[in-house]
């Protein structure tokens, strides 16, 4: 059982502008939107070890018994998958495969289903992938509702780039059509069925807001650059990296600093609550 208290994270690692942007989007009813793989939880070779630190666990759990915030993960996993990983109790709203699917906090789902055409052609590429790939190389591609990712996190740099390569040319010209559309990841490569993404599940969010409540996504890859750019000059986008990158977010944060930040917005949130 851990020790750590939901307040020890301190703020004096933020950027004093984002400081003052975040004080003025928590410090009242508010939606709080992160990616898991990457922003919550360290990448993994082995997809199944990425859990959150315990830390960032007592945060959010404090986050999400605060009344003003509305926390929301928004992933690239299936909703099973972060079920399994998140230690929460009760679950946030979770949105999955990169918002093909939602559960609710109350578990009611609310899923979206690629075209029949489309989810023919998708299920169809599995199964030429898993004759041609072999056993081994197959157990790095995941089959989701709407999409198919070869992972290579964890090989050798040069087994990674094959793999890649086996599979690049024909997902290429799978999305000429603009029924998929192929995007690189952290660890990996990724043929997605389109109409649905972040963006999308950001323009949601926002619609449903409450009038004068405001909001922030944190993420950390290429897939949240499409939530980054909804969420430009109606809310608080935040990049976490390592190294600045190009991004639509307006400000970056090392992976070290997201306790601070959500301790911050913790006791913002605290504080308007009792107000």
């Amino acid at each position: 059982m851990t020790t750590t208290s939901p307040d020890s994270a301190l703020p004096s690692t933020l950027d004093p502008s984002l400081l003052s942007e975040l004080r003025a989007v928590a410090a009242g009813p508010s939606l709080l939107a992160l990616d898991y793989d990457g922003t919550l939880a360290p990448f993994r070779s082995e997809r199944a070890e990425a859990r959150m630190p315990d830390e960032l666990r007592d945060l959010l759990a404090a986050l999400g018994s605060c009344e003003p915030t509305r926390v929301v993960i928004v992933s690239g996993r299936p909703i099973a998958e972060l079920e399994a990983l998140l230690d929460l109790d009760p679950l946030p709203e979770l949105f999955g495969v990169h918002g093909w699917e939602r559960r609710l906090p109350d578990g009611r789902r609310s899923d979206h289903a690629p075209h029949a055409h489309t989810a023919a052609l998708l299920r169809g590429e599995w199964q030429r992938l898993v004759g041609e790939l072999g056993d081994q190389a197959a157990q790095r591609l995941e089959r989701k509702s709407a999409s198919l990712a070869l992972h290579v996190r964890g090989v050798a740099p040069s087994e990674g780039e094959a793999l890649i390569a086996s599979v690049e040319p024909r997902w290429y010209a799978l999305a000429a059509d603009q029924r998929f559309e192929l995007c690189h990841f952290d660890g990996g490569i990724e043929l997605r069925c389109t109409g649905r993404s972040k963006g999308d599940v950001m323009r949601e969010l926002l619609v449903e807001l409450p009038r004068g409540a405001t909001a922030a996504y944190l993420g950390d890859d290429e897939t949240d650059e499409d939530a980054f750019h909804t969420i430009a000059g109606r809310g608080l986008g935040v990049l976490v990296a390592e190294r600045p990158r190009r991004t639509a977010a307006a400000h970056t944060i090392a992976p070290s600093a997201v306790a601070a930040l959500l301790g911050e917005w913790l006791r913002l949130a605290r504080e308007a609550a009792r107000s």
